[in-house]
Protein backbone atom coordinates (compact mmCIF):
# COMPACT_ATOMS: atom_id res chain seq x y z
CA UNK A 1 0.00 0.00 0.00
CA UNK A 2 1.08 3.59 -0.93
CA UNK A 3 2.34 5.44 1.69
CA UNK A 4 -0.34 8.78 2.39
CA UNK A 5 2.24 10.96 0.87
CA UNK A 6 3.07 8.80 -2.49
CA UNK A 7 -1.24 9.01 -2.09
CA UNK A 8 -1.32 12.53 -2.75
CA UNK A 9 1.09 13.07 -4.79
CA UNK A 10 0.22 10.27 -7.54
CA UNK A 11 -3.17 11.17 -7.56
CA UNK A 12 -4.40 8.17 -5.64
CA UNK A 13 -7.37 9.16 -3.99
CA UNK A 14 -6.15 10.58 -0.78
CA UNK A 15 -9.30 11.87 1.54
CA UNK A 16 -7.94 11.72 4.82
CA UNK A 17 -4.60 13.34 3.82
CA UNK A 18 -5.56 16.84 4.73
CA UNK A 19 -7.55 15.58 7.73
CA UNK A 20 -4.63 14.23 9.05
CA UNK A 21 -2.36 16.89 8.47
CA UNK A 22 -4.71 19.95 10.21
CA UNK A 23 -3.91 19.42 13.09
CA UNK A 24 -0.53 21.12 13.08
CA UNK A 25 -1.72 24.09 12.62
CA UNK A 26 -3.10 24.55 15.74
CA UNK A 27 0.94 23.23 17.86
CA UNK A 28 2.19 26.33 19.52
CA UNK A 29 5.33 26.35 16.75
CA UNK A 30 3.12 26.79 13.85
CA UNK A 31 3.33 30.05 13.39
CA UNK A 32 6.91 30.56 14.30
CA UNK A 33 9.54 32.20 11.66
CA UNK A 34 11.91 29.38 11.84
CA UNK A 35 9.19 27.29 11.40
CA UNK A 36 8.96 26.31 7.96
CA UNK A 37 8.31 22.79 6.22
CA UNK A 38 9.53 21.80 2.99
CA UNK A 39 7.59 18.94 0.75
CA UNK A 40 9.68 16.87 -0.99
CA UNK A 41 7.44 16.40 -4.20
CA UNK A 42 8.45 13.89 -5.92
CA UNK A 43 9.90 9.81 -5.09
CA UNK A 44 11.26 7.75 -7.53
CA UNK A 45 7.97 5.57 -8.80
CA UNK A 46 5.84 8.93 -9.86
CA UNK A 47 4.32 7.88 -13.09
CA UNK A 48 5.88 8.18 -15.98
CA UNK A 49 2.98 9.80 -17.40
CA UNK A 50 4.39 13.35 -18.04
CA UNK A 51 1.93 14.73 -15.94
CA UNK A 52 3.61 15.50 -12.44
CA UNK A 53 3.81 19.24 -12.68
CA UNK A 54 0.29 19.30 -13.34
CA UNK A 55 -0.51 17.56 -10.24
CA UNK A 56 1.88 19.12 -8.06
CA UNK A 57 -0.28 22.70 -9.32
CA UNK A 58 -3.35 21.32 -8.63
CA UNK A 59 -1.74 20.54 -5.37
CA UNK A 60 -0.50 23.70 -4.29
CA UNK A 61 -3.67 25.65 -2.61
CA UNK A 62 -4.12 22.31 -0.49
CA UNK A 63 -0.52 22.17 0.30
CA UNK A 64 -0.52 25.63 1.73
CA UNK A 65 -3.64 24.98 3.92
CA UNK A 66 -1.59 22.72 5.81
CA UNK A 67 1.89 24.54 6.23
CA UNK A 68 3.68 23.75 3.34
CA UNK A 69 6.16 26.84 2.20
CA UNK A 70 8.44 24.93 -0.47
CA UNK A 71 8.39 22.19 -2.64
CA UNK A 72 11.54 20.25 -3.59
CA UNK A 73 10.98 19.00 -7.17
CA UNK A 74 12.97 16.41 -8.98
CA UNK A 75 15.63 17.10 -11.92
CA UNK A 76 13.07 18.66 -14.58
CA UNK A 77 16.24 18.32 -16.92
CA UNK A 78 15.75 15.83 -20.14
CA UNK A 79 16.77 12.37 -19.31
CA UNK A 80 18.25 9.57 -20.95
CA UNK A 81 14.22 7.99 -21.92
CA UNK A 82 10.99 9.23 -21.23
CA UNK A 83 10.67 7.44 -18.27
CA UNK A 84 13.86 8.61 -16.36
CA UNK A 85 13.75 10.63 -13.08
CA UNK A 86 16.53 12.76 -14.36
CA UNK A 87 19.37 12.10 -12.67
CA UNK A 88 20.82 10.66 -16.29
CA UNK A 89 20.86 13.78 -18.07
CA UNK A 90 20.79 13.92 -21.65
CA UNK A 91 20.51 17.88 -22.08
CA UNK A 92 20.69 20.45 -18.91
CA UNK A 93 18.60 22.87 -20.88
CA UNK A 94 15.60 20.93 -22.30
CA UNK A 95 13.58 21.42 -19.40
CA UNK A 96 10.70 19.21 -21.96
CA UNK A 97 10.75 21.35 -24.72
CA UNK A 98 12.58 19.91 -27.65
CA UNK A 99 11.60 16.70 -29.39
CA UNK A 100 14.79 14.10 -28.26
CA UNK A 101 15.14 10.83 -26.81
CA UNK A 102 12.31 9.81 -27.76
CA UNK A 103 9.76 12.32 -26.30
CA UNK A 104 9.60 16.58 -26.18
CA UNK A 105 7.98 16.62 -22.62
CA UNK A 106 10.43 15.26 -19.52
CA UNK A 107 8.87 12.40 -17.01
CA UNK A 108 7.40 14.99 -15.23
CA UNK A 109 6.03 17.29 -18.01
CA UNK A 110 6.46 19.96 -20.12
CA UNK A 111 8.69 23.29 -19.87
CA UNK A 112 5.74 25.19 -19.99
CA UNK A 113 3.76 23.04 -17.08
CA UNK A 114 6.86 23.44 -15.00
CA UNK A 115 6.71 27.37 -15.56
CA UNK A 116 3.10 27.65 -14.73
CA UNK A 117 4.02 25.29 -11.62
CA UNK A 118 6.41 27.63 -10.53
CA UNK A 119 4.43 31.03 -11.36
CA UNK A 120 1.43 29.12 -9.13
CA UNK A 121 3.43 28.58 -6.20
CA UNK A 122 5.05 31.48 -6.08
CA UNK A 123 1.49 33.51 -6.44
CA UNK A 124 1.15 31.25 -3.05
CA UNK A 125 4.14 31.96 -1.18
CA UNK A 126 5.26 28.72 -1.78
CA UNK A 127 9.22 28.40 -2.78
CA UNK A 128 10.52 26.32 -5.54
CA UNK A 129 13.84 23.70 -4.51
CA UNK A 130 15.28 22.20 -7.87
CA UNK A 131 17.32 19.02 -7.22
CA UNK A 132 19.84 18.41 -9.49
CA UNK A 133 22.65 16.21 -9.90
CA UNK A 134 24.64 18.21 -12.80
CA UNK A 135 27.42 16.12 -12.92
CA UNK A 136 25.72 12.93 -14.05
CA UNK A 137 26.14 12.87 -17.64
CA UNK A 138 24.98 9.14 -18.53
CA UNK A 139 22.37 10.04 -21.08
CA UNK A 140 24.64 11.14 -23.61
CA UNK A 141 24.75 9.82 -27.22
CA UNK A 142 28.13 8.63 -27.48
CA UNK A 143 31.41 9.32 -25.11
CA UNK A 144 33.32 12.19 -25.43
CA UNK A 145 37.34 13.07 -25.39
CA UNK A 146 38.40 15.68 -23.20
CA UNK A 147 42.05 16.58 -21.52
CA UNK A 148 43.19 16.20 -18.49
CA UNK A 149 46.27 17.09 -16.11
CA UNK A 150 48.10 14.46 -14.64
CA UNK A 151 48.30 14.50 -10.73
CA UNK A 152 50.74 12.81 -8.47
CA UNK A 153 49.85 11.00 -5.42
CA UNK A 154 50.51 13.93 -3.61
CA UNK A 155 47.55 16.13 -5.07
CA UNK A 156 49.68 18.12 -6.72
CA UNK A 157 49.79 18.91 -10.54
CA UNK A 158 52.30 17.28 -12.56
CA UNK A 159 55.51 19.15 -13.46
CA UNK A 160 55.62 20.42 -16.73
CA UNK A 161 51.92 20.44 -16.62
CA UNK A 162 50.86 18.17 -20.03
CA UNK A 163 47.72 17.43 -21.12
CA UNK A 164 46.50 13.78 -21.69
CA UNK A 165 43.71 12.98 -24.20
CA UNK A 166 41.01 10.77 -22.25
CA UNK A 167 37.58 9.01 -22.96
Amino acid sequence: MPSKVTQYLTGVPHTDCLEEAQHLTKLPSWDTPDNSLMLQGFEWHVPDDQGHWKRLQRSLVSLKSIGVDSIWIPPGCKAMNPSGNGYDIYDLYDLGEFDQKGSRSTKWGSKTELQSLACSARNLGIGICWDAVLNHKAGADYTERFSAVKVDPKGMISSPRETISVS
